[in-house]
């Protein structure tokens, strides 16, 4: 996402008039999400979020810039443009990240973007036909299957330069179930 040397220069850039700390966080988040409802899909969502964040932080005192130019140029201007806004009190600033290994303790063994929107829609199909088989009563459903990989990389002043891949997924299923005089839904 972005490299080391950069990393060292924004957050010197971020310190240069007096900050206590200093941290970056950059996060590149992709998103998908179906929706079906009595078995035809109905809406398909995808997007992507991504930026870089820097934190300063005197005292009591934080102050907080964002961009999505990940240009090195650009992200020192954006750290110094954040700096003005603490007391000058110039300093020498020697920034020694060192990678962080995280150990995974949830493996992900299947990358939600290896999986086709085809056979996402046949999960979901799958599982509007056992909820209209379940009971006569259930009259309709709604399917709701979303995912997000959000990759994140934080560094800061104090040495910490750690990476990580966030992946969440998700399949909601709502029923509603009809009688002559009443209508409910479960999730």
């Amino acid at each position: 996402m972005l490299s080391q040397g950069t990393i060292e220069k924004v957050l010197t850039a971020a310190l240069q008039t007096g900050g206590d700390f200093a941290e970056i966080f950059v996060e590149d988040k992709t998103s998908n999400s179906l929706t079906m409802t009595g078995g035809i899909v109905e809406k398909a969502i995808s997007g992507r979020d991504f930026g870089v964040g820097i934190r300063i932080l005197k005292g009591y005192f934080s102050i907080y810039a964002y961009t999505n130019d990940i240009e090195q140029d650009n992200l020192i201007k954006v750290a110094c443009s954040a700096a003005q806004a603490m007391t000058k009190q110039e300093q020498n600033i020697l920034i020694d990240l060192r990678r962080s290994i995280i150990e995974n303790a949830h493996e992900i063994k299947i990358m939600p973007s290896s999986v086709s929107k085809k056979q996402r829609i046949n999960w979901m199909r799958r599982a509007h036909e056992a909820a209209m088989a379940y009971d006569p009563v259930i009259t309709q459903t709604t399917i709701v299957f979303s995912d997000s990989v959000q990759n994140v990389l934080i560094a800061n002043s104090e040495g910490v330069y750690a990476e990580d891949i966030r992946s969440r997924n998700r399949l909601a299923i709502s029923a509603m179930a009809t009688t002559e005089s009443e209508k409910e839904t479960g999730f």
